[in-house]
């Protein structure tokens, strides 16, 4: 299944890293590092990333300062800081004044989910509690992710013309998956998906 948004995941520890991406949902892929410096290059690269989930204790320093990094660089990319040890509160309390997350180790796929939404908010440029909605509805409907991403942008206001431009598709083509969303979600158009969308209860 192909992912619409990209997280990194900061974490040295194998198992874990694999455990935080089986973790996230549909739609979203995990590129992995292993270090501080790993992370760092990334960040630098201008590769985009639309999430990033960090372990504090790294081999090569704290992952507090891939945190530090990101602000700097991408100051509005979410971002979830996690940690098995016992000094959590400390930690947590460092996330928070940086407006990124916390979750202290083991933590479950339910509890990843807020961070996720805040991962495909920022990837749409969506409000938050418009894709909570967002999703619940194409988890309904059994969106693929391309018909997620391509409603995502009706969502967002994005303009046809600009749709088209970003999907690398023509305008005919824009009007056939269209017409084949609308036939799967039983509307006229998607506009009028669209309030359905807001109507539905969470």
């Amino acid at each position: 299944m192909s992912a619409v948004a990209t997280v990194l995941i900061v974490e040295d520890e194998p198992l874990v890293a694999r455990g935080v991406m089986r973790m996230l949902p549909p739609g979203i892929g995990g590129q992995l590092a292993g270090s501080v410096a790993q992370a760092i290059d990334v960040l630098r690269s201008g590769t985009r990333m639309d999430g990033l989930a960090i372990d504090v204790y790294l081999p090569d320093g704290s992952g507090l300062d891939v945190l530090e990094t990101s602000i700097e660089r991408h100051p509005t990319t979410p971002v979830l800081v996690m940690t098995a040890h016992s000094d959590n509160r400390v930690i947590a309390n460092r996330a928070c004044s940086k407006n990124a997350r916390f979750l202290a180790k083991p933590f479950g796929a339910v509890d990843i989910q807020p961070f996720a939404l805040d991962v495909f908010a920022a990837h749409w440029a969506i409000p938050r509690t418009v894709v909570e909605r967002f999703m619940a509805f194409s988890g309904t409907h059994r969106l693929s992710p391309r018909q997620i991403d391509f409603f995502a942008k009706h969502v967002a206001h994005v303009p046809r013309t600009i749709v088209a431009e970003q999907l690398g598709i023509s305008m005919n083509t824009l009007k056939t998956r269209t017409r084949q969303l609308c036939r799967k979600l039983g509307v006229d158009g998607l506009d009028v998906a669209y309030e359905r969308m807001l109507r539905e209860a969470v």
